[in-house]
């Protein structure tokens, strides 16, 4: 991920309720943590998996969606060559078994337990590869809708320290003082 400056921050809070769940991070924009016109930030945990994303910051702190909660989603795909891409989201259902759903496959494909689910990098905010988890189940029942759940690596809540991931901003050279020959 070398586009990307990564800051780390302690967790101070879980807020966790039956309807709405985010984490408290002790890092915020006097740390470099600002989000601007709608932008967000990957937030992984110390072994680069996928925790969720920034959706808040103040002076000294940042709020993270995790990637269970029902709000959230990343476009995912199977961790080789080539693999097929889909969307993964959090589920009010599935999160209370410490879950994510797979959505959006393409029935031809053929998922399978055990299989590592990575970030795709569609979509713009999350770069490839990041971990997501593994597959835990495949429902073809209705070929229109496959679905699958996902045990993401990440265990939110034993969490102490998480990265946040923050991309380099693109400098484009100033071409106001041109010479003229």
């Amino acid at each position: 991920f070398s586009n990307y400056e990564i800051y780390g921050a302690a967790i101070l809070s879980r807020e966790s309720d039956e309807w709405f769940s985010t984490i408290r991070l002790n890092a915020g924009e006097v740390d470099g943590i600002a989000l601007e016109d709608g932008n967000s930030y990957p937030v992984l945990d110390v072994e680069m998996n996928l925790v969720g994303r920034v959706i808040e910051t103040s002076d000294k702190e940042s709020r993270v969606l995790p990637l269970l909660h029902e709000g959230f989603a990343v476009a995912g795909k199977v961790n080789e060559v080539n693999g097929a891409t889909f969307m993964v989201v959090g589920d009010a259902e599935l999160k209370r078994h410490g879950l994510c759903l797979v959505k959006d496959i393409d029935p031809e494909v053929q998922l399978e337990p055990g299989m590592e689910i990575v970030t795709s990098g569609d979509g713009g905010l999350f770069p490839e590869g990041i971990p997501i988890g593994v597959i835990e189940s495949v429902d073809y029942s209705n070929p229109l809708e496959v679905t699958a759940t996902i045990r993401p690596y990440s265990q939110i809540g034993k969490l102490e320290d998480v990265f946040i991931m923050i991309p380099y901003e693109e400098t484009i050279p100033d071409q106001s003082e041109e010479t003229v020959g």
